[in-house]
């Protein structure tokens, strides 16, 4: 009799096949999907029921990251802030609806590695647009962290690094409040794109709050001084 793990094995190679029979495909890219933040903790935890505010809590913070999801489970419990009982995941210690009760936890030591590890695959210029785009706001375009800049001599390059960074997922385009499809062609302007006039955000808050831990009390204080 095949284990869980097996199956899962299988399905994958079986994915992988079929991806690579994609020979007219120009641009592929797989993203998680918030709709499966419930499922993943109920696979992760051995529960059918979780409670709501948890889910929205990690959806906001992980952008359903997997990853993310399963470290943040396993840091939770052991703070005593979930518990299973039977065959639901209930909260111990902690509304995760109420942000003011949240806002000291601590960021997963998976989002710390995944975000130093993108960090150091950057150029100068991203990395720095980066902070200042974290120190602006949730949402912020790409005139934004020009204007407040800090180094002239590398502003010119900042445009053409932008769709760059864009596309290492740091970052995501938004409308009205929600994401937005991916970008067809990675690195390249498509025809009337305009960084300026479009409005960026973090896919996820971890990421952000990761990046500014990086960030030095001078740089923050510097970088504050320009917003």
């Amino acid at each position: 009799q095949k284990s869980q793990k097996d199956e899962q094995l299988e399905q994958l190679i079986y994915l992988r096949k079929r991806l690579i029979t994609f020979s007219n495909a120009e641009y592929l890219q797989l993203t998680p999907k918030l709709e499966y933040t419930h499922d993943i903790i109920c696979h992760a935890r051995g529960v059918k029921n979780v409670n709501g505010a948890l889910v929205t809590f990690l959806n906001r913070k992980t952008n359903g990251n997997p990853l993310f999801i399963v470290d943040a489970l396993s840091q939770f419990e052991a703070e005593g802030l979930i518990s299973v009982k039977g065959a639901e995941l209930v909260l111990t210690g902690l509304e995760f609806h109420n942000r003011s009760q949240t806002n000291d936890l601590a960021v997963p030591i998976s989002v710390e590695s995944v975000c130093g590890m993108l960090l150091d695959s950057l150029s100068t210029t991203q990395q720095v647009a980066l902070k200042v785009a974290a120190m602006i706001g949730k949402e912020f375009s790409c005139s934004d962290v020009r204007k407040r800049f800090p180094i002239q001599e590398l502003k010119d390059e900042l445009t053409g690094q932008w769709y760059l960074l864009v596309d290492t997922g740091i970052i995501e385009e938004v409308r009205d409040g929600e994401a937005t499809t991916p970008r067809q062609k990675k690195g390249r302007m498509r025809k009337g794109d305009d960084a300026d006039k479009r409005l960026y955000r973090f896919k996820s808050e971890w990421m952000k709050e990761s990046l500014m831990h990086r960030m030095l009390y001078k740089q923050k204080k510097a970088l504050a001084s320009l917003l």
